[in-house]
């Protein structure tokens, strides 16, 4: 089998292939996946029991980076039962240096009960020859996966807390009344979650909508994103012009199975009722919307409206001490539990900041909770914020400065120039400028690859950036 054809995997494809090459190489017994993608940060995603012996694998679609790599063996080592032999499944060759880091981790490989005696890393070649001996898995495998179209660009965050009662009255607004499809609209503060909420209600509900799930920027022009979803879906050519090829799409959705358009930051919730294409608007397309949007004084006729309120004490102390990597903040008895519900408050309780604050301390581990938070107070980032522009946005005053503050002190904490550099230059490209792992040499002027990769690094495990699996910033 020709190898490269494991990089068009999704990762639920990979992991499902990984799972019969367990089962079929080793002939093993009880042979699960543990909770599958839904749970990335689990440390193991297949566990199986192969005589006597406890073996536990890890699934990489994406290309394995040492940051990567790293992240895997941070959650790996609070695995909680005895493993025996460890199997890293890459679909896509490691680079280099992660190699190097794999051979260095595996001579002391261990988890919180204990050494690992055995330990594999298997790249594509070695994934591809086990699965000459079984033609016909990899083909059975993508066919069974055939679903509804799935459009949503974000990646299921491993760091969601909270929100199952927002989520389940996403549901029950979702659902169709009489036959007649809703509009729901999430606002809330800057910050807030509205785009994680929606993105991760689209995962849930992937397979809720046979129609398929679409996710559309609300900055852009709507009309040329629906003419490239009607390109994508063969039912317009590249010469068709932009508003045939949109109405041709909106057609496929009108007369299709149930569907959902998502359309993330819009100004304009009365978008939906406007004619978009002759007489035909979105709202008249049979499928549901969600959209998101900072202007909560803003409604549109017929669209249903989901006010998003802050995060509450324990979801927030939850999602800091996912993202920081200190279980000890659960601890009622400790300073850090102390600190983090004091960061949690002095933060407004936002996703968004909560998570850059987590990102920070993961990085900065022998910095305290308590001092972390002080040397926020101490450089003024806690304070001051322009009122007009709060009052204008519909803002929460306290809850805007924390953004802001924590972003400038999180700024501060990057101690590599080209990261910077990088940052600052990316913050003045447009919304939808495309940029890669391989077009950032020209942004920063140089092309000492070793800089380059640090930079983004960087920027990565600062939580500024994210990079997908095929190098999209």
């Amino acid at each position: 089998m020709n190898p490269i054809r494991l990089k068009g995997l999704t990762p639920d494809e990979f992991e499902r292939l990984c799972l019969e090459l367990v089962t079929r190489s080793f002939k093993a017994e009880n042979a699960t996946r543990r909770g599958g993608v839904s749970d990335p940060d689990q440390g193991i995603d297949i566990e199986a029991l192969i005589g006597s012996n406890r073996v536990g694998v890890q699934c990489k679609t994406g290309r394995l980076t040492v940051g990567a790599l790293r992240e895997t063996l941070r959650h790996l080592i609070r695995y909680q039962h005895p493993l025996d032999r460890f199997i890293l499944m890459c679909a896509q060759h490691p680079v280099p240096s992660a190699l190097d880091d794999f051979r260095h981790w595996s001579s002391t490989a261990e988890t919180i009960t204990g050494s690992i005696a055995a330990v594999e890393l298997w790249d594509p070649d070695r994934i591809a020859s086990e699965l000459d001996a079984y033609p016909g898995v990899l083909e059975k495998i993508t066919e069974a996966s055939r679903g509804p179209v799935f459009g949503v660009p974000i990646p299921r965050s491993s760091h969601f807390a909270g929100r199952e009662a927002e989520i389940r009255q996403l549901n029950d607004f979702l659902e169709r009344e009489n036959g007649t499809p809703k509009a729901v609209s999430i606002v809330g503060l800057a910050g807030i979650g509205k785009t994680s909420l929606a993105a991760e209600y689209a995962h849930r509900s992937r397979y809720s909508f046979p129609g398929g799930i679409y996710w559309l920027n609300g900055q852009e022009d709507i009309l040329p994103q629906f003419a490239r979803l009607a390109l994508s879906h063969a039912v317009a050519q590249p010469d068709t012009e932009t508003a045939i090829a949109a109405r041709a799409f909106l057609e496929v959705l009108r007369k299709g199975q149930r569907s959902l358009i998502i359309i993330d930051d819009l100004d304009r919730p009365s978008l939906l009722n406007e004619p978009l294409v002759g007489n035909l608007s979105l709202a008249d397309c049979g499928c549901g919307i969600l959209i998101t949007s900072r202007f909560a004084g803003l409604s549109a006729s017929g669209v249903l409206r989901l006010q998003l309120e802050t995060l509450s004490e324990s979801d927030a102390m939850s999602l800091l001490t996912q993202v920081s990597n200190r279980p000890e903040i659960k601890d009622f008895a400790t300073p850090e539990h102390k600190g983090a519900l004091k960061l949690c408050r002095e933060l407004g309780y936002l996703p968004l900041v909560i998570n850059l604050a987590g990102s920070y301390l993961a990085l900065e581990s022998q910095q305290s909770v308590g001092d972390y938070l002080e040397k926020l107070k101490s450089l003024g980032t806690l304070t001051s914020i322009d009122e007009s522009e709060a009052s204008v946005l519909h803002l929460n005053r306290h809850a805007e400065k924390s953004v802001a503050g924590f972003l400038n002190r999180a700024y501060e904490s990057i101690r590599d120039e080209e990261a910077k550099k990088l940052f600052q230059i990316l913050s003045l490209l447009p919304e939808d400028q495309v940029v890669t792992s391989e077009t950032v040499p020209l942004l920063l002027g140089h092309f000492g690859n070793g800089k380059v990769k640090k930079a983004i690094a960087w920027l990565k495990n600062s939580g500024f950036i994210h990079v997908d699996e095929i190098g999209r910033i």
